[in-house]
Formats: C-alpha cells, sequence, structure tokens
C-alpha cells in the first residue's frame, strides 16, 4: 500500500511499493547513508512537508527533505526487497563502510571489462566492433539478480528463502529470450545459466508453475506458449551443469501434459492438441501462434527427454509437436485459424494481425518450425518452392525498408520470424543464409541511438548478432547450429571448460569451404557437443 521513510543522523531509509501492475506490487527497501551531517531535515507526505520537522513519514507518497552546510554531497545507497535491515547489510557488504564514489566506479568498470574481454575479436569494421560489444554489453543487463548478498530473495510464494549454490534471478522475458539469448547464455556463461534454470525451477515449485514472464517475485503473464520449457530445454541437451535436473524435469513434464492444477501459465487445449490435432480457433485466441510456440517446446522437450533417458516422454511430445502441420491451409498457403469442425477461417489478410496470430501475420508466421525445417519445406512444396517463397518474403522486407512499428514481411524488430534467414541453408541454400544474414546486421544494427531494429527485449537481438557474426546460430531447444558466415577474422570465446576460436580466411563472403575441428563440415549444421570443452571452426572464404 502505502511508502514510509525515516530520518535518522545522516541516513535516510525506508520502503516504497513497486506497483508495476506487469509484475504485480512488491516492496523495494532501501538504506541511504550520507557522507555529510544534515543541517535540517524533515519529512513530507503527499506533497506537503509536516510540521515540526518530524523524521518519519507514511503515505501513498513520502519524500524527506534535507539541509546542508557543505555544497557536495555523497550519498551511498543499499537495496534490497527482503526488509530494510537487508539493505543496510547489502550496502555494508558490497560498498563496506567508506567506498567512494572513483572506488565504486572503477569497481563496476574493472567487472564490465572482465565480461567483455572474455570475447577477443580481431577484423572486420570499427562499427561491427562497436556493435558486437555493445551486443555483450546488452545481453548481461539482464535477467536481474533479486537475492541479497547473504543469498536471502523473496519467493513466488511471497515468503523468505535462502538460494543455496545459486544465485536467485528474476525478469526473465523468456517468450523473447528462448530463441537467442538462453542459447547464448548456455553456450557462453553456463555458470550464469545455471543459476537462471534454478530460478526457473524454484519459481515453479514456490508459484505452482514454471512461468512465461517472471518479473521480480511474480508472474508477468505476458506473451504465449511455454518458453520456459524451451530455455529449459535447451539447457539439457547441451549439458549445462550445476542446476538440479533431476527435480525440474518430473514438473517440466507435469505442466506440458496438463497433470495438476496451474495458478498460471497452463498450457491451453492440451485435449483438443492431442485429439482434433490443432487449436480450435473458434474456441482459443491466437490459436495458430499458440498451437505452433507449443509445438517448439514440445520437440524441445522429446529433445531434452532423449538426453535424460525418459524415452516416453520424448515419443509423447515428438508426436505432439508435429501437429502445428494441421493448421496449414494447402488451399491458401499459409498457417491459418481453423475451427472445431475441421474447416479454415475464409477470412485470411496475410498481412493483417489475425486474431489467430499474436504480434504478427501470417507471412510472418509461416516459417515458426525451423527446428521441423524439413516437414515445413514438405508444407511449402519441397526445397525449392520454400527457398524461393522465402527470398521473396525477404525481399519485399528490404523493399519495405526500415519500420518504426510492426513490419509487413520480415521484421526484425520482434521475435516469431528472427530465425527466417538462417532457413535457406537448412533448405540447401547456404549462400542465401549469408546474403540475408548480413543484409540483417547491416541494415538493422547501427552505432546510432537508432541501432536496434526495435525493443532489444532483454538481450535477444543482440544476442541474434552475437550468433550471427561469430557464423553459425541456434535452433532453440536443440543441440543444433546451423552455419553462416563470420565478419571477423578472428574471434575467441568461453565455453564450458575451454575457449572456442572462430578463424576467417580470406576474403568476400562466399564460403568455399568450413573445417570443424579438423574436419571438413558438408552439412549446414554441427551439433554443441562439438564446440565444448572448446576447438576451432574455420572458415575458407572467396569471392
Amino acid at each position: 500500500s502505502g511508502a514510509t521513510i525515516r530520518v535518522s543522523d545522516n541516513v535516510v531509509s525506508g520502503f516504497m511499493p513497486n506497483a508495476d501492475s506487469f509484475g504485480g506490487a512488491f516492496p523495494v527497501y532501501f538504506w541511504a547513508v550520507f557522507d555529510t551531517p544534515f543541517s535540517s531535515a524533515s519529512t513530507w507526505t503527499e506533497g506537503d512537508v509536516l510540521p515540526g520537522a518530524p523524521v518519519a513519514a507514511e503515505g501513498a507518497e513520502v519524500g524527506a527533505v534535507l539541509r546542508f552546510d557543505s555544497p557536495e554531497v555523497r550519498v551511498r545507497v543499499g537495496v534490497s526487497l527482503v526488509d530494510v535491515d537487508a539493505a543496510r547489510a547489502t550496502l555494508q557488504a558490497e560498498l563496506g563502510a567508506d567506498q567512494d564514489i572513483e572506488a565504486t566506479a572503477s569497481a563496476a568498470e574493472a567487472t564490465w571489462t572482465e565480461a567483455l574481454g572474455a570475447f577477443a575479436v580481431e577484423g572486420g569494421t570499427d562499427d561491427q566492433q562497436v556493435i558486437f560489444q555493445t551486443a555483450i554489453y546488452h545481453l548481461l543487463q539482464m535477467p536481474t539478480q533479486y537475492s541479497d548478498h547473504d543469498g536471502r530473495y523473496i519467493g513466488f510464494d511471497g515468503a523468505i528463502h535462502d538460494a543455496e549454490g545459486f544465485v536467485w534471478h528474476s525478469d526473465l522475458s523468456l517468450w523473447d529470450t528462448y530463441r537467442t539469448a538462453h542459447p547464448a547464455y548456455n553456450l557462453f556463461y553456463p555458470a550464469k545459466a545455471a543459476d537462471f534454470s534454478t530460478s526457473l525451477l524454484r519459481m515453479s515449485e514456490q508459484g505452482g508453475a514454471f512461468p512465461r514472464w517472471p518479473v521480480a517475485q511474480h508472474e508477468g503473464g505476458s506473451m504465449i506458449g511455454a518458453p520456459a520449457d524451451i530455455a529449459l530445454a535447451d539447457a539439457i541437451v547441451k549439458g549445462v551443469p550445476g542446476w538440479p535436473v533431476d527435480e525440474a524435469w518430473p514438473r517440466m513434464v507435469a505442466q506440458a501434459r496438463g497433470d495438476g492444477s496451474f495458478p498460471y501459465n497452463g498450457r491451453p487445449g492440451i485435449p483438443e492438441v492431442e485429439t482434433l490435432g490443432w487449436l480450435p480457433a473458434d474456441l482459443f485466441g491466437g490459436s495458430v501462434a499458440w498451437l505452433q510456440e507449443l509445438a517448439w517446446a514440445d520437440d524441445a522437450l522429446a529433445q531434452a527427454a532423449e538426453a535424460i533417458g525418459d524415452h516416453e516422454s520424448a515419443a509423447h511430445f515428438s508426436w505432439r509437436s508435429y501437429r502445428y502441420r494441421n493448421v496449414f491451409d494447402h488451399e491458401k498457403g499459409y498457417f491459418h485459424g481453423r475451427y472445431s469442425d475441421g474447416s479454415f477461417s475464409d477470412d485470411l489478410n496475410p498481412l493483417a494481425w489475425e486474431d489467430e496470430f499474436v504480434e504478427g501475420n501470417a507471412e510472418q508466421y509461416l516459417y515458426l518450425a525451423p527446428w521441423d525445417a524439413d516437414g515445413l519445406a514438405a508444407l511449402l512444396g519441397g526445397e525449392e518452392a520454400a527457398r524461393e517463397r522465402l527470398e521473396w518474403f525477404m525481399t519485399e522486407a528490404r523493399y519495405e525498408g526500415e519500420v518504426f512499428g510492426p513490419g509487413a514481411y520480415y521484421w526484425h524488430g520482434n521475435e516469431p520470424d528472427i530465425h527466417a534467414p538462417w532457413l535457406f541453408a537448412l533448405w540447401g541454400d547456404g549462400a542465401a543464409t549469408v546474403r540475408w544474414v548480413d543484409w540483417v546486421m547491416d541494415s538493422q544494427y547501427h552505432v546510432d541511438p537508432d541501432g536496434l531494429a526495435g525493443n532489444d527485449d532483454a538481450g535477444t537481438l543482440s544476442a541474434w548478432y552475437i550468433f550471427a557474426a561469430l557464423g553459425f546460430y541456434p535452433v532453440a531447444g536443440t543441440a543444433t547450429y546451423v552455419l553462416g558466415a563470420p565478419v571477423f577474422d578472428r574471434a575467441e570465446f568461453p565455453v564450458l571448460g575451454g575457449s572456442f576460436l572462430v578463424e576467417k580466411v580470406g576474403s568476400g563472403r562466399v564460403v568455399e569451404q568450413v573445417e570443424l575441428n579438423g574436419r571438413v563440415v558438408d552439412e549446414p549444421t554441427f551439433q554443441h557437443h562439438e564446440l565444448v570443452p572448446g576447438g576451432t571452426l574455420r572458415f575458407v572464404m572467396g569471392s
């Protein structure tokens, strides 16, 4: 409800409720220590200074009025979501009794230098170097650590918990980040990935379900699908250590099967998907988008089940993952709404945000199955026909130019189709992947203030650039990477147990040969275990 503020000696403390409607209300406690004594102090509430210079105030809007004799004042602030004492302890633990601004800034700079220095790149243009390093910086800004220095945090049940053996994080924009950011964490920062995975598990235990968009200590409920399944499955198939997979897996299976009661984020229409074979548009909003997203999650679960050895679950989720094909209308050539009686909707405008889609249109959702590239190509009339259609889709986007808001064709500023250029390689045309990925990097990323095509979505677009610049791209929820071409002559980055090197030999943008750890790669893909615990990916380029 209201906030509280107190003034004592050279300290101002209290709490305020963060009433953000997206994630629900939660308190933020603070302890602020000033290096200069107050010459006078009072508090105010609802805009009025309280008479008699009282040292505390409560209300919807409160604050302090502080006066100093010194022209320069410095303040050190500790925060916590647990209580005021925890905020005070956090300040002491993180800044000590007298750490000044210069020392704090120096420590922060050292931390970021270490994080960015994990990637060593040579070559490329100056702008490509800046964009690449900025992308790493953006990637590491979220998720947010919410546990205190002693490991205490407020869980999804509102109770205080101890984060034993991990660091509690929230603010996971999963509908976005499962596609690129979580594969980046799992590859480059496995220790952080373990923290994120464990945090998601504890959310499911304390709140009753895996979230879609956790914010602070609540489920935000934004967007669609089961993205936590894909993020966690990606960690499982890539062997990210240090988190309790054995505890998470039964909960993942139960939620995906609809076994139990879920206070939030229960999958819609499981009986309809498993009997009819689709989510009927007359019963479910966003029916096509939901079905496609859940199909990707089911495939990821099937991959994880095989890695774990749960063959029954693997078979079931694999079978269910292909149900998305049932809403492809061969007459119209698009995925779109199908009713309970089996008929398709008649009124389809491929460029409009129809009810059966979510933040996208039929053109953009046509390609939302990179994990089933062969099956998708078959629906589109074979690989040649699929490539021709995708070429048209990308070309129309180039004609459309940069847009401020929803694009009608390939729209890099949002998530459902950001993998589309990589489908060319999966459909037998790696050169087209390089050509269109280069176009995206050159046209959608800049060093100016408008340097991203849209909201970075917690590092999603930045992680896309990191992978593209390195020359390969993850199919989330699988151990597969799709080959492109690097922009740097040499790039070295950390992986679990070592470091990996990507080399580009020769000029031009035509890939003449790819060598991975000494073997020539004839396929458009390679597997995660070939990157870990280190090695070399070598691109021989021509023009």
